[in-house]
């Protein structure tokens, strides 16, 4: 059995800020148009075994953390779909007690960051997941770290 993984809607827009100001605000899709997009890329590749990646390296919490939910529950909130629904936080970043309560989130991810430091190292077996993971549903939990 081979997988598909799909990265839907990658906000590794981050990344280049710095080196171009300009592109923050047209690089951002409004909601409506990011679903549109999304479902678009599902009823392509919902025929083989994937694991929907709605976002990648971002932030989904604070300001953010509504639009996802919104995104995610407007894809993937009718459960019409074939595969695991998740996001990828960016480093150091623990979203699964906020996302506990979205039918869509289906696995729970965390990154540590690209550092074996000491900050990082505590971060993982002290930090957030160590603390919280018992608190929510039972669900998988996976660390990406690329």
């Amino acid at each position: 059995m081979k997988w598909v993984w799909s990265f839907l809607l990658s906000s590794f827009r981050h990344f280049h800020l710095e080196k171009d100001p300009n592109l923050v605000q047209d690089t951002i899709l409004p909601i409506k148009e990011a679903v549109l997009l999304v479902k678009y890329i599902v009823a392509r590749y919902q025929g083989n075994h994937v694991l929907w990646t709605l976002g990648g390296d971002s932030k989904y919490y604070g300001d953010l953390e509504e639009r996802w939910k919104s995104i995610g529950y407007q894809i993937f909130g009718e459960g019409k779909y074939l595969g695991l629904v998740t996001l990828h936080p960016h480093g150091l970043s623990w979203i699964g007690d906020l996302y506990d309560d979205q039918d869509w989130y289906d696995l729970i991810t965390y990154q540590s960051s690209h550092s074996d430091e000491a900050n990082t190292v505590n971060w993982i077996n002290k930090g957030p997941i160590a603390d919280r993971w018992q608190k929510i549903r039972p669900a998988p939990i996976d660390q990406y770290r690329a």
